[in-house]
């Protein structure tokens, strides 16, 4: 996908998700902040491309931690899109079912990031194009970044650092 597509991808993905920009945003806001219970921030928006190779990528949750992603939102790029691989296949938590969803142009993808909603894409064998925006818990991504923030010895608390002089 040349740089000028990819540019207008974003644009057209941040119209669709962003309240500024579209009424449909402003709805999808209010969905999100109904669904999680708080006002949620959301993320930059990550580009993915499968290069047709048969890549794909393992099952996994996006947010196993806690670190405050609580809705996952797919926008997929792919024009005439026909049966080449690149299922998303999620496994909701405590069912017997696997969701298979085609990568089709133009469709827009909304999950819970947490443990209900482990997912894979399966090997593609055309190129394959997404982009992901998360949302997150305001609440549970500032407790995360403060975790963080403590593990990492950044305790905000300068000590002096003293040399004994030895006379």
């Amino acid at each position: 996908m040349p740089p000028g597509q990819v540019s207008f991808a974003l644009a057209t993905v941040t119209a669709v998700l962003f309240p500024e920009t579209s009424q449909t945003t402003a709805t999808l806001h209010t969905v999100v902040r109904v669904l999680s219970g708080h006002f949620v921030v959301n993320t930059v928006a990550m580009v993915a491309c499968y290069p047709g190779n048969g890549a794909g990528y393992v099952r996994h949750v996006d947010n196993p931690n806690g670190d405050g992603r609580c809705v996952t939102c797919i926008y997929y790029l792919n024009k005439n899109w026909d049966v080449h691989g690149g299922l998303l296949q999620i496994y909701p938590e405590g069912q017997n079912v696997v969701a298979s969803i085609e990568p089709l142009f133009d469709r827009l993808l909304i999950f819970w990031s947490d443990r209900r909603n482990p997912h894979e894409v399966k090997p593609a064998y055309a190129q394959r194009y997404a982009i992901t925006v998360w949302y997150f818990d305001a609440k549970e991504r500032a407790e995360a970044k403060e975790k963080y923030r403590l593990a990492t010895g950044q305790k905000g608390v300068q000590v002096p650092v003293t040399q004994s002089s030895k006379t």
